[in-house]
């Protein structure tokens, strides 16, 4: 009898005491574990971003020194320094805001940390952030070959108080993340709300079609310093805090986050948010007005050419300029951009612009302050010319608002080009504007049809949807372009085997990097990876995997390049002659490719 109660009141509670100091120790290495893990793998991403940086800075003064001794003697040189200039330059500005993303995770988890991330709430324009959240994301999915959908609600209101900042970043981290881990198929964003008196719970759902989360790792995924199933996501970009900064977030402004998921279907999340209703104005049809700016939605061909013209766009979200800029790069008018009023203010006073599109919602100053300045700036250049509200405000009133404020017209975001360019042939002064006539397509003259050599391309893994995004849709200059990668294979291939033959690993690694580029410009994306492959290794002087996977890279390419030759005429531009000619590997220009080619 006394031994039961001295089990009962020593042992019993002794060996409780053991078992959960067991389980702290276990708890506490695994937190150090990973710890371990995350600082290792935050050394990889940190380094990645600033060897880029280095690297392309490196290239940037060798072709400054090129262009520097090759001076007024050789203009075309100085030339092609210059356009190699902007791509390196571009190159550092792309790692510099990886770089950047991943210092401000580290930073918001340490302040999370700390307890001391606050939430600040102010008015702001739902459909807005919409707008600048799907121009971002649509561009990465497309990089993908990723299908992007968005359904709004038009029923929600458009004017909510809440943190503005913090909204963006929850959606911004969810969405990026499904694009991350989705290879084919699609990421789709659904935005409702339900009215609770004075408030709205808003409801953000995330879903994909990616490789999905086994069960026995959701309990980790909003944890800190965990990253799921690392040998099979190495090549993802990422410190692994993202989710967890969107669950500490969303914990903050009093929501809920849930996670519905099939490993290897896919994934979705659901997010509710209590909101503040500042109008009750509903946000009306976004998702018309955004599919209708879809690219490849209406084929596109410009519809006048204005070299003449000069015109200022004013926006504060960068992704918007680009869009802008892109929409109308084939009319060859001189585009100006500025990003916030004061700055448009002060070149507008400078410089006499035929038209001006003013941006509403920006930090300091909005758009209708900017533009009532420019109005008020005695003998500003542009002072007097027209100015057209750009705005993703596009509820029932607004333009009639606008309007009365002074503006000569008004167009939504996202922008549709057709509605662009018609604002614009209305408002540039005609003796600057030449009308573009329809040209006679190919079907039309009785050559083959498109599909025909499209299936050829196929049949040797080029993808000719993935290859006509990067040039607009336009087909004449996917042509061009196929024509100048299979009329250039000879010398291409001809260098890349010289330094393979030679272990010139830095020479061949800015080779293959060039194949690399080029060939996913024209849709390779198999011929892509392996040279992409092989660029990582040549930077690494890992000669065992060069040694194995040259040769049939080299088949690879002669086999593709062949293949274009015998559907594609070689183009004009394109010498006659074979004699091959060797360039210094910094002397090759470097295929531009839109944001989101991390490789």
């Amino acid at each position: 009898m006394f031994a039961a109660v001295l089990a009962f009141l020593v042992v019993k509670p002794y060996v409780k005491a053991q078992g959960q100091l067991l389980e702290e120790k276990v708890r506490a290495e695994s937190a150090s574990n990973a710890k371990s893990d995350f600082l290792a793998n935050m050394s990889h991403e940190i380094r990645t971003p600033i060897n880029a940086v280095l690297g392309m800075n490196e290239m940037i003064i060798r072709e400054d020194s090129k262009a520097i001794e090759a001076g007024e003697a050789d203009p075309v040189l100085v030339q092609e320094a210059l356009e190699n200039i902007s791509v390196y330059a571009g190159d550092v500005k792309k790692a510099g805001h990886n770089l950047l993303a991943i210092v401000n995770d580290i930073l918001d988890f340490s302040k999370i940390e700390a307890g001391r991330l606050d939430i600040i709430e102010a008015p702001y324009q739902l459909s807005s952030l919409i707008n600048d959240i799907n121009n971002m994301i649509l561009f990465k999915a497309q990089d993908k070959s990723l299908k992007f959908n968005v359904e709004v609600d038009p029923s929600i209101p458009d004017e909510l108080s809440g943190d503005e900042v913090r909204v963006r970043q929850i959606l911004t981290n969810l969405l990026n993340n499904a694009v991350k881990y989705t290879e084919k198929g699609s990421v789709s964003l659904k935005i409702r709300g339900k009215k609770q008196n004075d408030a709205l719970l808003l409801t953000i759902v995330v879903w994909d079609t990616g490789i999905g989360i086994k069960p026995e790792d959701k309990e980790q995924l909003f944890s800190k310093f965990e990253r799921l199933e690392m040998e099979r996501n190495s090549t993802v970009e990422g410190t692994g805090l993202g989710l967890a900064i969107t669950k500490n977030l969303i914990d903050l402004m009093g929501g809920t986050i849930e996670v519905e998921s099939e490993y290897g279907k896919g994934s979705i999340f659901t997010v509710n948010i209590p909101q503040k209703i500042v109008s009750d104005t509903p946000i009306g049809d976004f998702q018309t007005r955004f599919n209708e700016n879809l690219p490849g939605t209406n084929p596109y061909r410009e519809s006048f050419r204005a070299p003449e013209a000069n015109i200022l766009i004013v926006d504060d979200t960068r992704i918007n300029l680009t869009v802008a800029v892109n929409l109308l790069k084939n009319t060859k008018m001189k585009i100006d951009t500025a990003t916030s009023g004061a700055e448009a203010i002060t070149m507008a006073s400078k410089t006499r612009y035929d038209v001006i599109f003013m941006d509403q919602r920006m930090p300091v100053m909005s758009g209708t302050e900017a533009f009532h300045q420019i109005r008020d700036t005695e003998d500003g250049a542009s002072r007097d010319v027209p100015v057209i509200c750009l705005t993703a405000d596009a509820v029932i009133g607004a333009k009639e608002r606008y309007l009365s404020e002074g503006f000569s017209d008004y167009l939504t975001k996202p922008i549709d080009n057709f509605a662009l360019e018609k604002l614009l042939l209305k408002y540039l002064p005609e003796d600057k504007v030449e009308r573009v006539t329809e040209e006679v397509t190919d079907a039309e003259e009785g050559g083959n049809s498109s599909e025909e050599y499209f299936a050829l391309l196929r049949s040797v893994g080029i993808e000719p949807k993935a290859g006509l995004k990067y040039c607009q849709d336009d087909e004449n200059l996917y042509k061009t372009l196929l024509s100048e990668y299979a009329y250039g294979e000879i010398e291409k291939a001809h260098n890349l085997q010289k330094s393979y033959e030679s272990q010139n690993w830095h020479d061949y690694s800015i080779y293959v990097h060039s194949l690399k580029s080029s060939s996913k410009m024209i849709g390779a994306s198999a011929l892509s990876a392996r040279a992409a492959k092989l660029e990582a290794a040549a930077n690494t002087s890992d000669s065992g995997t060069i040694n194995t996977e040259h040769d049939s890279m080299m088949e690879e390419y002669e086999v593709v390049t062949a293949v274009i030759r015998s559907v594609i005429p070689k183009t004009a531009s394109e010498s006659d002659s074979d004699d091959i000619k060797e360039f210094l590997p910094d002397e090759e220009i470097m295929e531009f490719l839109p944001g989101g080619d991390n490789e």
